[in-house]
């Protein structure tokens, strides 16, 4: 019992560090200035102490500033801590997606195959961080807690 617990947290860490690690090589591959800076900028003024709406104008939704701002205060202000933001969304819904998939009962390495796709086609489309996808995994979120909690009331 403790020998497939502890399997389960490996496998659980290596689909992790796949989406993580895909994500953040695909966010190093060419930059969109349009879209690939869409948050660099307003995460930078939130660590100046900037407020979105306030003191500069928002485009979108402003909770991905605030989480931006965060991850440059962590990890300084580079490209890398940028990449690490949307990178670690990665690793998380892939995560997500293996957890529900064997929760529900799904064959294990069924489940882990479908996680490891979904890392690929998830956040590595954009790289870099961006509402739509934000919204999406927070979206999805909601999703899977609501049908556990129908499944296993």
């Amino acid at each position: 019992m403790q020998k497939a617990i502890e399997i389960k947290k490996k496998i659980f860490i290596f689909i992790f560090l796949f989406a993580f690690c895909i994500n953040f090589i695909y966010g190093s591959i060419g930059i969109l200035p349009i879209d690939s800076f869409s948050f660099f900028d307003t995460g930078y003024y939130v660590t100046k102490g900037l407020w979105p709406i306030k003191d500069y104008w928002a485009f979108s939704g402003i909770l991905i500033d605030f989480f931006q701002g965060f991850f440059f205060l962590l990890f300084g202000v580079s490209w890398k801590s940028y990449l690490i933001h949307s990178s670690l969304f990665n690793g998380l819904a892939a995560i997500l997606v293996l957890y529900f998939f064997l929760k529900i009962g799904l064959n294990e390495p069924v489940a882990i195959l479908f996680s490891l796709i979904f890392s690929l086609l998830f956040y590595s489309v954009s790289g870099t961080p961006f509402t739509y996808q934000h919204s999406l995994f927070f979206s999805y979120c909601c999703l899977v807690f609501f049908l556990l909690g129908i499944f296993y009331k």
